[in-house]
């Protein structure tokens, strides 16, 4: 077979392995899977009820005060859905994963809700003995939170020991917004009995320094129409790594898979090297950006890059309707500044839009400011 090597697929083989209940798993950090991440808090010593800390390396819910009543903490997480619609598609579980640490209490039961609107997570951040401003541009607080359901719990979690990782199964919630049953105003995390419960649960955010303690979503286990009720194929390469994929369609018509090893058994993918610099990332090509307004708007930017020069188009939809802005722009040490022109296509006068970021977590994380954006506001490009 000219040095290629083809892999026998059988129920039973040893080297390449079918099975019948597969425990596939993958896991989405905060970068792949863009997010939002506050917390609220309802006590009005120096106007916490009021502020807004969207910003903060931490977020925590329950009530921490013994006694004192109108100390509540809520916690709101926002993600997009779109990466997980294929793993939803084949019967896999998803687990919302945090890091935590448990204090004033025990046996800590929280609720997981439905959000219902749209909100700001907001940029502001905890400022340590002074009274906190008021939250500005929409921005999330305790008297200023969007509507939720109240009438459904999606999930339960009980935090039992001081600290450690929850992994906080949210199948259901995440199936009701892919499917449409829902739109995805993202989740509320709160004590299941608020007037009661006496405990306090601190989270880092997507924002902590320690990235491997930021939220993560994952996804684990799979079944479906394949032979004995699964739809994983574990391939096991001759270096000893293996992969698990997920096959969209019945096993029974597999008989073989060529890899074209040049012999011995196949060789596992080469994947290529993370990027560690914004020059690294921003090579040019197709990337999705999120801009994180009153709502969260999506576009496409088709980006080329010459001798450090950017220049390319955004696609999106604004104004009232689908809409082509030019790009350009250039690096600066480790940061990637890039303006849109977005003039014309029925907006009168000048138009711009100034999109400043750094790589962070595997993806560009920054501020921009302009027309219609007259205060600094989140955006990421991945």
């Amino acid at each position: 077979m000219n040095n290629r090597f083809a892999a026998w697929v059988f129920l039973t083989a040893a080297a390449i392995l079918f099975h019948a209940n597969p425990a596939s798993s993958m896991t989405f950090t905060a970068g792949q899977v863009n997010l939002a991440d506050v917390d609220v808090y309802e006590y009005a010593y120096r106007n916490w009820n009021n502020a807004n800390v969207g910003a903060w390396q931490s977020m925590s819910l329950g009530t921490n005060i013994t006694g004192i009543p109108n100390t509540r903490r809520r916690v709101y997480i926002w993600f997009n859905v779109d990466a997980l619609r294929p793993h939803i598609a084949a019967g896999e579980r998803i687990t919302l994963d945090l890091s935590y640490s448990l204090s004033d209490g025990n046996n800590a039961m929280v609720n997981v809700y439905r959000v219902a609107e749209s909100w700001i997570e907001g940029e502001g951040i905890y400022h340590s003995g002074q009274v906190e401003p008021t939250a500005s541009g929409g921005a999330i607080s305790w008297n200023r939170q969007p509507a939720w359901d109240s009438a459904r719990v999606w999930a339960q979690h009980r935090f039992s020991i001081p600290s450690g990782r929850a992994s906080i199964d949210i199948t259901e919630l995440c199936r009701a917004w892919v499917t449409g049953q829902y739109a995805n105003r993202g989740l509320m995390m709160a004590a299941a009995d608020e007037q009661r419960d006496r405990f306090k649960i601190d989270f880092p955010t997507s924002e902590s320094d320690r990235i491997e303690l930021r939220p993560a979503l994952s996804s684990t286990g799979g079944g479906g129409s394949g032979v004995g009720g699964g739809n994983a194929l574990t391939i096991t390469y001759c270096d000893g790594s293996s992969q698990t994929v997920t096959l969209t369609q019945s096993a029974a018509g597999i008989r073989s898979i060529d890899f074209g090893c040049g012999g011995g058994l196949p060789q596992p993918p080469v994947q290529p090297p993370a990027a560690t610099s914004v020059q690294q990332f921003v090579t040019g090509g197709s990337y999705q950006v999120d801009v994180f307004l009153s709502t969260v708007f999506h576009s496409t930017w088709n980006i080329q890059v010459v001798n450090g020069r950017i220049t390319g188009t955004s696609e999106w939809t604004c104004c009232p309707g689908p809409r082509v802005d030019q790009l350009r722009g250039h690096f600066q040490g480790d940061t990637v500044v890039i303006e849109r022109d977005c003039s014309g296509q029925n907006w009168s006068g000048a138009c711009t839009q100034v999109y400043t970021g750094r790589l962070v977590n595997g993806r560009i994380e920054g501020t921009c400011q302009g027309t219609g954006i007259p205060t600094p506001r989140k955006w990421v490009m991945y």
